[in-house]
């Protein structure tokens, strides 16, 4: 056998495939990580299990993986409406001829579907809101962005928990990049699903044991739970890492092209005499500041000149306006915003992927900042920043995954001594100690760059995720 083959080891069942140095250690169709999290998938014995790896690392496809070595009857899959024309074109990809899949875009196709699974089996892939029209028993349930029931009073949390409490058979598969995006209880609701009965009762027994009490004079009991305790940090890791797999990009993408994030800066408006009060003067002075952007957007276009863009945006009304910049400029342009739908979105992303010509994507941040796939663009521009740090988060997160093929450059456009320049150079800062540490691994083969995530153990990478 080449020196730079080797193969998965006979734990590994179906997944003896040759294990190529040449594309970062891949195993088939499966990164080294993927196989890993894969077998434990399939081996874990508990009630659920949590895939919390980095975005873009290749969650989905060890659930396919999963469900084509354990061969469940009936599966769940429920995800963001973003998110369901994104895991058929997955399926269509990896395995069209394994899975009989229906999509539930209505209440009446939800109910429809889970009628017909329920007589010949099958899976179904469904948007959270309409979880309550779902009925019957499912071996596998899927939670794709899992971080939405992190709250166990909202709708989407009480219709799945009903879902799988409602068969002792069922295996739950929570999927997300950001398991605690706000505080550390984001984490009990997932938890007490993947182990029944071993988080307590409520959300309280977990804070009280895992938080810091701190005093409040505000609150009505003078307290509150804040931040983890440093004291029960290690036991919260040696729990979690029972029934969770996670690995960063930083881990597994060392072999890959880099996305460099710059940032470029316009002087902001003044107006004199200005008043916070005048609804005129403040539109005056959006205005003008917008328009101060869609300049410098047009200067980085015309020094790039990118064949393929994505432009994006906070506000629908901006992405109109920069859409026919673009097209003033030769770009032939497509808008995308939550006004259309999730499927209409998709095909105008993919009218982009295959169009020979120079081509842009104008999106609102919201409505592609997940599930898309935007590896195929050799520029990103962030032509306004958006007002919750996780989703200009996500839109990053579209840009590099393990489908990566060739380097993006972004440039985030702010205006000078504004919070948004703050914000920005944070993301910046943050991607730039990213490349840093995968130019470093560079001097290791592509294999052990791929492999470098079984070195660590558990609770190191779980401690990355909680502290």
């Amino acid at each position: 056998m080449d020196a730079s083959q080797r193969h998965a080891s006979d734990d590994d069942g179906d997944l003896h495939v040759a294990l190529d140095a040449k594309h970062g250690g891949r195993v088939g169709d499966l990164y080294p990580h993927q196989v890993e999290g894969t077998r434990r998938l399939n081996e874990h014995k508990g009630a659920g299990y949590i895939l919390a790896s980095d975005m873009g690392c290749g969650k989905t496809r060890m659930v396919f993986q999963h469900l084509k070595d354990t061969k469940p009857l009936r599966t769940l899959v429920a995800c963001g409406g973003m998110s369901r024309p994104e895991w058929r074109r997955q399926i269509e990809l990896w395995e069209p001829s394994v899975f009989d899949y229906r999509i539930g875009r209505t209440g009446e196709e939800v109910r429809e579907a889970c009628a017909a699974i329920a007589e010949r089996g099958g899976m179904l892939i469904t948007s959270y809101a309409l979880l309550k029209d779902v009925t019957g028993r499912f071996e596998r349930v899927i939670a794709d962005e899992g971080h939405r029931i992190s709250n166990p009073d909202n709708s989407y949390s009480q219709h799945l928990r009903r879902i799988i409490e409602g068969y002792e058979e069922t295996f739950f598969i929570p999927m997300t990049g950001t398991l605690a995006p706000d505080t550390i209880d984001d984490i009990w609701h997932i938890c007490s699903l993947c182990e029944p009965g071993q988080w307590g009762q409520s959300i309280w027994a977990f804070r009280r044991r895992y938080m810091n009490e701190v005093d409040a004079p505000w609150m009505p009991s003078g307290k509150m739970f804040k931040g983890l305790r440093k004291d029960r940090a290690e036991e919260l890791a040696r729990r979690l890492s029972k029934f969770m797999y996670r690995v960063t990009q930083d881990e597994v993408m060392a072999h890959l092209p880099p996305l460099t994030i710059s940032p470029a800066y316009y002087k902001p408006k003044r107006l004199k005499g200005f008043s916070w009060d005048d609804d005129a003067g403040m539109e005056a002075l959006l205005l003008a500041n917008v328009s101060q952007a869609m300049d410098t957007m047009v200067d980085i276009i015309e020094e790039a000149k990118p064949r393929k863009l994505v432009v994006f945006c906070a506000l629908r009304q901006t992405v109109a306006d920069a859409a026919g910049r673009l097209m003033a400029m030769g770009y032939e342009a497509v808008e995308c915003t939550g006004a259309q739908t999730a499927e209409a979105r998709q095909e105008r992303i993919d009218s982009v992927r295959q169009n020979p010509c120079k081509s842009a994507i104008v999106a609102t941040m919201d409505s592609i900042a997940e599930s898309c796939d935007m590896t195929f663009v050799n520029g990103a521009i962030w032509l306004e920043q958006h007002w919750v740090h996780g989703v200009v988060d996500q839109s990053i997160g579209r840009l590099r995954r393990l489908s990566s093929t060739h380097p993006i450059w972004g440039r985030m456009i702010v205006g000078e001594g504004t919070r948004a320049q703050r914000q920005a150079e944070k993301f910046v800062r943050e991607q730039s100690e990213r490349n840093a540490i995968m130019k470093m691994s560079h001097g290791s083969n592509a294999m052990a760059a791929g492999m470098k995530q079984t070195e660590r153990s558990d609770e190191d990478l779980l401690r990355d995720l909680l502290l």
